[in-house]
């Protein structure tokens, strides 16, 4: 969600069926707070980039940090989509050209990206 005065950061991991012609997404997301102006714009991407580390840890034998059982037991790390809309199909955009260069955890790899109505500004006059 996203208001005047806070961003939300927010990571989906999905898990993709098929059954027939028919996909079937079941997914949870990861989402923090930073508000604005506190914060400079450049840190909703940063956050958003330590939660899909956080969860892509969690393919790893020693990740370092206490691993969640519903984590674990749910989530399919072959299948992953990062999405948003809005400012969040943004971030989305963001996240998924990082992880393209420098790789996410245990080498998961992004199946795809959801961006519904991403919003896109580019500088006037150009």
């Amino acid at each position: 969600k996203e208001s005047l005065n806070s961003y939300a950061v927010e990571v989906a991991i999905f898990s993709c069926k098929q059954v027939g012609n028919l996909y079937i997404l079941k997914g949870f997301k990861v989402s923090e707070y930073s508000l604005a102006p506190e914060h400079p714009l450049h840190v909703i991407y940063d956050d958003s980039w330590t939660a899909l580390q956080w969860v892509t840890a969690h393919v790893l034998e020693n990740p370092g940090l206490k691993k969640e059982p519903w984590l674990i037991d749910h989530a399919d790390f072959r299948k992953i989509f990062v999405g948003g809309d809005s400012a969040g199909g943004n971030i989305a955009h963001n996240v998924i050209l990082r992880a393209g260069v420098e790789g996410l955890n245990g080498g998961v790899k992004i199946l795809g990206g959801i961006l519904s109505f991403p919003y896109f500004q580019r500088k006037q006059g150009r």
